[in-house]
């Protein structure tokens, strides 16, 4: 892989944990007991590897990275749009607990 592709799908992967770790605040509290102990593990771990990758110089320019997370956050609410109508009509019932 060259340094370009390279470059590009390191700032992608950061883009998309950045993304990853936004969205599992919005979930925090919900899960109980074993599930918790994993979940807040696992976003503990994508934190202190989104530090690292920061520290270690191997991103392009921050406003790509922004770019590229807003991009995401931006598809997410597309996609919860389109989750919530699917729901309104009928065709994808949640679970309920």
């Amino acid at each position: 892989m060259d340094k370009i592709n390279f470059a590009v799908e390191v700032n992608i992967l950061v883009a998309l944990m950045k993304a990853a770790t936004d969205q599992t605040r919005m979930v925090n509290g919900i899960f109980k007991f074993k599930l918790k102990h994993d979940f807040n593990a696992m976003q503990r771990a994508c934190e202190n590897w989104l530090t690292t990758m920061e520290k270690s110089n191997n991103l392009s320019e921050e406003d790509l990275l922004n770019q590229l997370t807003d991009q995401i956050h931006n598809t997410c609410t597309d996609l919860k749009k389109q989750m919530k109508k699917l729901i309104e009509d009928g065709h994808l019932i949640p679970e309920k607990k």
